[in-house]
């Protein structure tokens, strides 16, 4: 029998709340849990579900890997909060998606079926996931946050109930585009990839184009082979 993945994602993480507490680690490594606390009691009921929420908030803005310390390394508070509220979500969405990896099943799973039509219902996202996952009301939980998610960031939208459309994002800057695409190469285990074959990635449909100077990255390592490919190889060394 094949073990399930485990969601760990039950509680809605606004994106708003997240880019201010992405600031917060930015200026000092570390984010004020009371602060986030006092956020997020406008968002949940109860406060067991709000504690829950600022736990999942905290760990993935202060999760150790390659994005959150590009963030350290690239901006200061007043650059940051210069970002687009796109640019702002899409990398938020990207923490998450790191620590929490089931919200980046679930946007695949939109993905997939984006790129070949223009509406996804609730019920098609459920049984794919559940799939993984399996189907339990923790299945459920996580869903339900996972698409608040997606919908708060602009990622998808909500037509009518248990019916969605991809997103409209108009313009992203290279560093949120690199955080998108390190995330699937992270998230997939990924050695190396062409960029000429990202345009075949489900992931990849979010954005709205990848044209990115690679010779400016800030996320990713490349390499130009004699041919003039790129090949995306491995994230920038600390």
């Amino acid at each position: 029998m094949t073990e399930k993945k485990i969601i760990g994602l039950e509680q809605f993480m606004p994106m708003d709340v997240m880019s201010d507490a992405v600031l917060e680690f930015i200026h000092g490594g570390s984010v004020n849990r009371d602060e986030i606390a006092l956020r997020m009691a406008d968002y949940n009921k109860g406060n067991n579900r709000s504690k829950k929420a600022v736990n999942t908030i905290v760990a993935s803005v202060i999760a150790k890997n390659a994005l959150t310390k590009a963030l350290r390394k690239e901006f200061d508070v007043v650059s940051y909060a210069k970002m687009s509220k796109c640019d702002r979500s899409m990398i938020a969405v990207c923490l998450i998606c790191l620590r929490y990896p089931f919200l980046y099943d679930l946007l695949v799973a939109f993905a997939k079926l984006f790129n070949l039509q223009d509406t996804v219902n609730r019920q098609y996202i459920h049984d794919t996931i559940a799939a993984k996952y399996g189907s339990n009301l923790t299945l459920n939980h996580g869903l339900e946050a996972g698409i608040r998610i997606a919908v708060d960031s602009g990622l998808i939208t909500r037509v009518k109930a248990g019916l969605f459309a991809k997103g409209e994002i108009l313009n992203v800057c290279q560093f949120a585009k690199e955080a998108w695409i390190y995330t699937d190469f992270e998230l997939n285990g990924r050695k190396k990839l062409l960029t000429e074959e990202l345009r075949f990635q489900p992931w990849i449909c979010y954005l709205p184009d990848f044209e990115i100077d690679w010779n400016k990255s800030q996320i990713l390592e490349v390499r130009f082979d004699f041919s003039d490919q790129i090949w995306i190889e491995k994230v920038k060394p600390n």
